[in-house]
């Protein structure tokens, strides 16, 4: 899958259908820390059984319970507390610990207070896992993540539904799972804690609705159950209040629940309404204030989340493109809650696991994943296919080396294909996928080239047509989108053992339609060039995280962009055909850490807390997309400026057409010819909104990112002139505590009633306004809040209503939004550059007035440029100068902008001085270079900081060590490069492919220039230039066209390596490096970067580079920018 997790060492984690919830505390308690004794000495005054483990000088002691400590921790002491730390790399790392049974036995849920001491170290975790109703039943609580105090602390977990009737009763484990990239370092324990009967607070209070997750089925009731349960041996009178906020934080109602009276130990439910209708997400906020008779009191509030989603009703179909990755094995959440959630919302399919390495438990003896296979089962009872990935290579096949060494040997393809041939026996099972992202470095490890894989495809597919021909044998299963590993794939005959083609072209942190589509274009035509016809596509990851994960450098996406981005590929990919099926991956978010990109992919909250289960935004406009696609066909669209605004038009059986509609924009105004009265409007939850009346059969749409559907019997579709009605301004910006106006007109000159709906905790302005001989102008004022918000408009009359928009309302407390750039004003002046500062006054009253200069790097420091009296709206345009350099490198500027309010805002950009001159006078290659023949600006890298050593012990000497500078000239056909290296000792020995074992240099390119996390998901073009004895070879390792790798022979160089210096001239096609047909023109911008390999004969020992991007990972949205001057 998107991210193949440690397998857990002592046996398999498993996961049930049970839909119970664990409460945690995230209270931490600070040194001196209670001592074992004292805690047991609470315990026993409050009646309660214990269990503990007491880690002492002379050894560790279980109390009450027996302990499993692994080998990998060893005994010492911090800060003079006796202790357990774990050892540094080391996986096997968990902890079993079982209650004693004959003193504390329990086979049904109770509240438990588990305790964990630690010394808070920097970097490292532990998670504790517990299993409410058996082995495959485990539950990982919210983890300990290290913040790095030095100090002893404590974490007490409070837990509901704690047995100790099945088998191991709790395991620590470091790290925890949940850390993924975090917390990796040694971690340190203390005393280990478990009270029976423990709770968080005297009267607990937890909200249901009989649903997984608190998912209410649109339509349906709106009824709560609160569960208050008096955990005291007192009675009490207890009074609840609660407050209902949709996904805006905008109040939906406010209500006070009568007294409840609850004698000690008494468990009552309280039915309360919600008082919700639409489809969405939602919060509730109940605060609960107890009297208990022996006069104490206690105060607490809790949030639980709950949402409304359509949900499938009888006779309706599945939609057949959209389907689910679920990681039902892993266990943060039930196996049948997680099926039973996406059954209901129409999906057609689901992909799990199909373990090779955990599967054949000996040669030709098999055993399935229970989880899987109870889920496989449940979801073909209604009709959901299972895809399997056949991968994670059996130990049994390749010496032992792992499950992601993948050998090709007879003995490996023989037992591929009998396992293969067991999965086709299985239930439910539809769908074979041929490993998983075999083209990832991570995963085929041994290096298995593509004509194994295709042997891999072959014995599949051999196996699949010998018992069960029915399913289909899908191949590829690409990490992004490898166009040079698709083409090679098929050019080498692949297609022959495969029914579809998969790959995963994830585009982190944004989606472009463009893009998207042009993918599946590529890929029919080149099945067309090497097979004659289209083979089917499956996407069988796609998704977005909602992580901002600045560790690993990944954007995410927020929710709010991504519930737009799922129907927007989903309708797209379904009216333009090409693609059977689409994975989103994935079902679950796998950990609590906001900022790990792999726990956030989720549709559904981890389960570990008091909100497990619950729906994401995207999980219910997924669900709106199955319930109004399914069984759609394809019949008219409107497609504008490269798909930024689209709108798609649907036929169904038996139903009136619907549309789907956005923009990529920030808003775009459209009108509609749909050629009938009036038509329904639903929002992109699946909530109808207003009929809406048109005027001669044309409807103006204000469009967002948000989806729109439009259902109606529709006898046209396509882009009209504007209908009568329109605003002056479809979206705002705005600052708080400021005021902004626009206006709606009507070309038919019509008096008409305007309604505003808004919260009123975020705007102040009237709800109710007129058109005016056809014209209405409005204005309102912002409070004190920020974030993006809406304004609902609706014009209307006695009889009908005519026009609905949904207004986005940005407010930030920002009042100046700023840009900044870096320019060569003059490209026959090298040395000077500048730093350009756009500066717009967004606030829609106040003039604005301020100062700005460079900051940093202390060698950049500028004067103050001051602006004044900058008109509300409008913008002006500075320029700082940059201190001359001959060498120019990346560089990190920050600018500080102060303005009249006194607010100071500081940004900073990457200065990028990667460019290239136009050649005048084309240079000769012929590793001399003469005076004026490369007139471009010298950059240059000669900064520790920039080389990364890779053999043991080596270290970077110094300039003369590794160093480059380099200039860059071109015209339309080709790019030119000098680059200058100083390097001790030249050593090119490698061939080909594997010139960047040694000293060469490898560039690349992009035409795309949105640089960026954006473009971490998209392909570019490599190439490693070095010399072979005499000549020079310029070997391409991949294409961002999809060209074959290889050597190039259209390309021009001489390296030429005297005392310590080496010079690389060389000429590259145009054509070799971006499109076939591509053709260089002044103000032209591509992402670049480049390298520079170092050897002195022991192999690759490090490289310096300009721009990253290349040598530490591949990762486009670490290249510089390229101008072309």
């Amino acid at each position: 899958m998107r991210k193949l997790l440690h397998s857990l060492l002592a046996l398999s984690i498993l996961v049930s259908n049970i839909s119970v919830y664990a409460t945690t505390d995230t209270r931490s308690e600070e040194v001196p820390l209670k001592t074992i004794q004292e805690r047991i000495a609470l315990a026993e005054e409050k009646g309660n059984k214990y269990a503990c483990l007491e880690i002492l000088s002379t050894g560790v002691k279980p109390v009450n319970m027996s302990a499993d400590i692994n080998s990998s921790y060893t005994q010492t002491t911090i800060d003079g507390k006796a202790c357990m730390q774990r050892s540094a790399n080391n996986s096997n790392s968990n902890m079993f610990f079982n209650i004693n049974d004959d003193y504390w036995s329990v086979d049904t849920p109770n509240n438990v207070a588990i305790t964990i001491e630690y010394y808070d170290c920097k970097d490292a975790s532990v998670g504790v896992i517990y299993q409410p109703y058996g082995w495959d039943t485990m539950h990982e609580l919210e983890m300990i993540l290290t913040e790095g105090t030095n100090t002893w602390k404590s974490k007490t977990f409070y837990i509901n539904d704690f047995v100790t009737t099945s088998g191991t009763d709790i395991r620590i484990r470091a790290q925890a799972y949940q850390a993924s990239t975090y917390g990796q370092k040694p971690i340190i324990l203390g005393n280990i804690f478990v009270e029976m009967g423990a709770t968080e607070h005297f009267l607990n209070i937890h909200a249901e609705n009989g649903y997984d997750g608190m998912i209410y089925d649109y339509g349906k009731s709106d009824m709560m159950t609160l569960v208050c349960t008096n955990t005291k041996k007192s009675p009490s009178k207890t009074s609840i209040h609660y407050l209902i906020k949709n996904n805006e934080g905008r109040v939906l109602a406010e209500e006070t629940c009568d007294e409840l009276s609850l004698g000690a130990g008494e468990t009552l439910q309280k039915e309360i309404k919600t008082f919700v209708k639409d489809c969405g997400t939602y919060t509730i906020t109940y605060k609960a204030a107890t009297v208990f008779e022996d006069g104490t009191t206690e105060e607490y509030e809790q949030v639980r989340d709950f949402s409304i989603v359509r949900t499938m009703e009888e006779g309706d179909e599945r939609n057949d493109i959209v389907a689910v990755c679920a990681h039902v094995e892993r266990f943060q959440y039930g196996g049948k809650a997680t099926a039973r959630m996406l059954k209901r919302i129409g999906i057609s399919s689901w992909r799990g696991d199909g373990n090779w390495n955990n599967t054949e438990v000996s040669q030709g003896t098999y055993k399935d994943d229970a989880v899987i296979a109870d889920v496989r089962e449940y979801m073909q009872e209604d009709g959901v296919s299972t895809m399997l990935v056949a991968g994670n290579i059996s130990n049994l096949y390749n010496g032992g080396r792992g499950d992601r060494w993948y050998v090709d040997t007879e003995d490996a393809l023989r037992g591929y294909g009998n396992f293969v041939e067991h999965l086709a026996t299985l239930e439910g099972l539809k769908y074979i996928e041929v490993i998983n992202e075999f083209n990832h470095s991570g995963i085929n490890q041994a290096k298995m080239s593509i004509e194994g894989y295709i042997k891999y495809c072959k014995a599949a597919y051999e196996a699949v047509q010998k018992v069960n021909p029915e399913i289909k044998v899908i191949a590829g299963g690409l990490a992004g989108y490898d166009t040079a590993f698709i083409e090679s794939f098929m050019e080498k005959g692949g297609l022959a053992y495969c029914d579809g083609i998969s790959y995963h072209p994830y585009q982190y942190g944004s989606f472009n339609l463009a893009t998207f589509n042009s993918q599946t274009d590529r890929t029919n035509q080149l099945a067309v060039k090497y097979s004659g016809e289209t083979k089917p596509i499956y996407l069988t990851e796609m998704g977005w995280s909602t992580a901002n994960d600045e560790k690993m450098n990944h954007k995410g996406s927020a929710e709010e962009q991504r519930r737009s981005f799922l129907p927007q590929m989903l309708v797209s990919a379904q009216y333009r055909g090409g693609i059977e099926k689409i994975y989103y991956y994935s079902a679950l978010k796998m950990g609590v850490g906001q900022d790990d990109r792999e726990h956030n992919f989720g549709l559904i909250n981890y389960r570990d807390s008091i909100n497990g289960g619950s729906a994401t935004d995207s999980f219910v406009t997924m669900a709106a997309q199955c319930k109004f696609f399914a069984g759609a066909i394809p019949k008219r669209a409107i497609e504008k400026n490269g798909f930024e605004t689209v709108g798609y038009e649907f036929e169904r059986a038996g139903k009136k057409n619907i549309a789907a509609l956005w923009t990529s924009k920030a808003n775009a105004e459209i009108t509609v010819n749909l050629g009938c009265a009036s038509v329904q409007l639903y929002d992109m939850y699946g909530t109808p909104k207003e009929v809406l009346v048109g005027q001669d059969g044309k409807y103006t749409f204000n469009l967002t990112d948000n989806v729109i559907y439009v259902e109606g019997d529709f006898t046209s579709f396509e882009e009209a002139e504007s209908s009568s009605i329109s605003q002056d301004k479809t979206s705002i910006s705005a600052i708080k505590n400021d005021s902004f106006k626009f206006s709606i007109t009507d070309s038919k000159n019509r008096n008409l009633k305007v309604k505003l709906d808004f919260d009123k905790e975020v705007f102040e302005a009237d709800t109710d306004y007129e058109l005016i001989n056809g014209t209405c102008n409005i204005k309102a004022n912002t409070k004190d809040k920020t974030g993006n918000y809406h304004i609902s408009v609706t014009v209307y009359d006695d009889n009908a209503i005519y026009y609905i928009a949904q207004m986005p309302i940005k407010i930030t407390s920002e009042v100046l939004d700023i840009k900044m750039q870096t320019l060569q004003p003059n490209k026959n002046d090298s040395l000077h550059w500048v730093t350009e500062l756009t500066i717009t006054n967004i606030s829609n009253e106040n003039q604005i007035s301020g100062k700005c200069k460079i900051v940093k790097p202390d060698k950049f420091k500028s004067r103050e440029r001051t602006f004044t009296n900058l008109a509300p709206g409008d913008a002006i345009t500075i320029r700082l100068n940059i201190p001359e350099m001959l060498v120019k490198r990346p560089e990190t500027i920050a600018v500080e902008v102060e303005n009249s309010r006194g607010e100071i805002t500081t940004i900073s950009s990457n200065l990028d001085f990667t460019s290239a001159n136009f050649a005048d006078k084309k240079p000769k290659i012929d590793g001399m270079v003469s005076a004026g023949e490369w007139n471009a600006p010298l950059l240059g890298e000669d900064r520790e900081e920039k080389t990364y050593m890779l053999l043991s012990g080596a270290k970077w000497g110094g300039v003369s060590d590794l160093s480059c500078n380099m200039k860059m000239l071109y015209d339309e056909d080709y790019l030119y490069m000098m680059c200058k290296v100083r390097d001790n000792i030249f050593c090119q020995e490698e061939k080909d492919g594997d010139m960047w074992k040694a000293d060469s240099v490898q560039i690349a390119i992009l035409e795309d220039n949105t640089i960026g996390i954006e473009a971490q998901a998209l392909a570019f073009t490599e190439l490693a230039i070095g010399k072979n004895g005499k000549d020079v070879t310029f070997y391409r390792h991949s294409s961002m066209s999809g060209k074959p790798s290889g050597r190039l022979e259209t390309c021009e160089g001489i390296v030429s390596s005297v005392g310590g210096f080496t010079t690389y001239e060389v000429k590259i096609p145009w054509t070799e490096l971006l499109n076939s047909d591509h053709k260089a023109e002044k103000g032209d911008v591509y992402a670049f970067s480049m390298l520079v390999n170092d050897s002195d004969g022991n192999g690759r020992r490090g490289f310096i580079c300009y721009n990253d991007g290349i040598g530490n990972e591949k990762n486009p949205s670490k290249f510089g920018r390229l101008q072309l001057n």
